[in-house]
């Protein structure tokens, strides 16, 4: 193996991989150094730029600072990434890419890698042909582009767009406004505390375990798939159902409206709004009971994230505006100045 290389940089380390096949091992680091080992290849430094170029496969250990910013160009990879506080991009066909502990941006555009992320902190991006994408425990604005490829997306906060040919997406423990866009994969979700939850699919399933207290807008549409609710005891929403086939006699709504293809009522007060909407498939809802733990971290129960969701349903507030007192809201933990009056 190559012996260590050790270089000095005076402002944050930018590093630069280009290659056809390689390993990568990349660690953020207290120090103030960048040491590389065992690369075979040319090592080229240009101020606090390092370039690594090789046509070759090689594989190699880099330990960065902590602020850097790591830019990889390949065919073929598999990169294991930690502890980094900078901007990301990675640019490859094929491997699987594993990233810990990262703060900032990444971009992951790739043919048919697949990406496991874990504990990152700000907004991600992945477009992929066929590659999976798993997110779990971080937070961050999400946007995901695939043709054929799943996408999981657990214990997380910020917001979600995903945008599917064939690929499920499944979304759990999450808490921020959810975008899901599939043609034939299925959608399903579970702990979802948002004020704005949209799922269009063409011919895939939809499966939902909705929260309960207020759950802001859900609109859940799909062409020739079924839809399947379970509803707590706890839930405060007017429903909207729509299609051939519904099977919501369980839920004991108090009903408003009924037509021959439509069945429209309340639960409790009905202060969300959950639209539910299949042309040929069978809609199905039922009650279950409100799990003990209610109050989890997922779930805003407190009385001023209420306030504002209230707010949002009368169009007091704009959904803009919703954000950014309940970022304020979970970020401090007091009543922001704008509900006081």
């Amino acid at each position: 193996m190559t012996a260590e290389q050790v270089f000095i940089c005076h402002g944050r380390p930018r590093l630069l991989i280009d290659v056809t096949q390689g390993t990568f091992f990349i660690r953020g680091w207290d120090g103030d150094t960048v040491r590389i080992e065992g690369y075979d290849g040319e090592i080229r430094q240009r101020g606090d730029k390092f370039y690594l170029d090789s046509s070759l496969p090689c594989s190699c250990n880099v330990y960065l600072p902590r602020r850097s910013e790591v830019y990889i160009d390949g065919i073929n990879v598999e990169i294991n990434m930690a502890g980094i506080q900078g901007k990301g991009r990675i640019d490859c066909t094929n491997g699987s890419i594993s990233i810990e502990d990262w703060q900032g941006d990444l971009n992951i555009d790739c043919t048919g890698a697949n990406a496991r992320l874990s504990q990152c902190k700000g907004d991600i991006r992945f477009d992929s042909g066929s590659g999976n994408l798993d997110i779990s425990s971080s937070q961050g604005n999400v946007v995901c582009d695939t043709s054929s490829g799943s996408i999981t997306i657990q214990d997380c906060s910020g917001s979600i767009s995903a945008d599917t040919g064939s690929g499920n997406v499944q979304v759990a423990n999450f808490r921020g406004p959810v975008h899901i866009d599939t043609s034939e994969g299925d959608a399903m979700l579970q702990s979802v505390f948002s004020r704005n939850v949209y799922v269009d699919s063409g011919g895939g399933s939809i499966t939902a375990v909705l929260p309960g207290a207020a759950p802001g807008r859900w609109q859940l549409t799909t062409g020739s798939g079924d839809i399947d609710l379970q509803v707590p005891d706890n839930i405060s929403s007017r429903f909207d159902f729509e299609g051939r086939e519904l099977d919501v006699d369980d839920l004991n709504l108090d009903i408003l409206v009924r037509e021959d293809d439509g069945i429209k009522g309340r639960i409790n007060q009905g202060e969300g709004t959950i639209r539910a909407a299949s042309s040929s498939g069978t809609i199905s809802a039922r009650r279950v009971s409100a799990v003990a733990t209610a109050e989890s971290q997922w779930q805003v129960q407190d009385e001023e994230a209420l306030q504002i969701l209230r707010l949002l349903e009368k169009g007091t507030i704009t959904t803009d505006e919703a954000d950014r007192l309940l970022a304020a809201l979970n970020g401090s933990g007091e009543a922001p100045s704008e509900l006081e009056d």
